[in-house]
């Protein structure tokens, strides 16, 4: 069956995401391929290769994109990610103090990952991180960024390879499971401080991949999460969400005049991301209404 493609993709992420494999340049090539009306790369906890997409849109004039990044925040339901667009080329004094805390979080979380392996009787250091990460990121990236956090599934693999747990699934288990090292892991900024620093420097703020965080069709749970956070939109169209749901959503946009966006959240070749770039089924028009709010740049 051939492949359909979305107009748009506003949730892909490049290897200046701790999980992510891709070069930037990817993603302005397969947007030029296919006609692509816009697309964001927004990557985990950081903005920082909006210097280099800049660079790029020189070499791929008329390839339209929008700045972004995947901010995790703290709700009253949890921690949740929040795809976050229309950033300002030049960071806020506001942003970029935001920005300097997550590249700490970032640092922090990786030490934690130390912290239980060592707990778990083995040895595991920042170097051992880099090495895995240099597998699949380039070197001048990990020098920016700092010994972070690591691809879960590949991080799996290393602790299976070395006997370390019997699975990967047994590892996620423990990494993501266990009470007893929730106090290893750094905190997270609050989604209504988010908010308010995105909305200062004139981007907008949509929930990410929202079927577990909506708890389905959680109508209650989706209006408080609503005015705790104040976000402008919803992700509708992720390949996570059933269609659906999607169509829900997207409803519940219109009655309370919110945002759409779709997302392939791309991530490059790993076993647990197989996502394909434009793969949703977000239509064109919800475009339209993104480029009222927020800047596209490189039209």
């Amino acid at each position: 069956m051939e492949q359909k493609y979305a107009a748009y993709d506003l949730h892909l992420h490049s290897c200046w995401s701790y999980d992510a494999r891709n070069l930037p340049e990817v993603y302005f090539k397969k947007a030029k391929e296919l006609g692509t009306k816009a697309f964001a790369i927004t990557d985990h906890h950081n903005f920082d290769v909006i210097p280099t997409m800049f660079e790029l849109a020189k070499q791929y004039p008329g390839v339209p994109f929008f700045t972004g990044a995947e901010f995790s925040a703290v709700t009253p339901f949890g921690d949740m990610d929040f795809v976050c667009l229309g950033l300002p080329k030049e960071p806020t004094p506001a942003l970029k103090e935001l920005s300097d805390e997550l590249h700490d979080y970032c640092r922090k979380f990786g030490k934690a990952l130390e912290l239980i392996v060592n707990r778990l009787g083995h040895s595991f250091s920042a170097q051992d991180r880099r090495n895995i990460m240099k597998t699949y990121r380039p070197e001048y990236v990990l020098d920016f960024q700092g010994d972070t956090h690591v691809n879960t599934e590949l991080l799996g693999d290393y602790m299976t390879e070395r006997r370390i747990v019997s699975s990967r699934k047994e590892w996620i288990s423990i990494m993501w499971g266990n009470p007893e090292y929730a106090e290893y892991y750094p905190k997270l900024p609050t989604a209504d401080r988010v908010a308010r620093i995105v909305h200062e420097a004139g981007g907008v703020m949509l929930i990410a991949h929202p079927f577990h965080y909506f708890n389905d069709k959680d109508l209650k749970r989706m209006d408080a999460l609503r005015e705790f956070v104040n976000f402008d939109g919803i992700e509708c169209a992720h390949p996570t969400t059933p269609q659906e749901n999607s169509f829900f959503y997207r409803d519940y946009c219109v009655r309370h005049k919110l945002l759409s966006s779709g997302g392939s959240d791309t991530h490059g070749v790993f076993e647990g991301f197989k996502n394909n770039y434009a793969g949703h089924i977000g239509p064109a028009y919800w475009l339209d209404e993104l480029k009222e709010r927020i800047t596209l740049w490189n039209n």
